[in-house]
């Protein structure tokens, strides 16, 4: 099969894309320009939002 791609704003104005292999498994992000920074408390960790 393949991949597929997601495209989304954070915060209202920051761009990322997301890829997706077939079990919706993270492949990769890709994070514009105003991307927020990842919080320190979940640089080590997954956090939940």
């Amino acid at each position: 099969m393949g991949s597929i791609k997601v495209d989304g704003i954070v915060n209202g104005n920051a761009e990322f894309t997301v890829s997706l292999s077939e079990d919706f498994s993270v492949n990769s992000i890709g994070e514009k320009e105003g991307f927020p920074n990842r919080k320190n408390e979940c640089q080590d960790t997954d956090c939940a939002y």
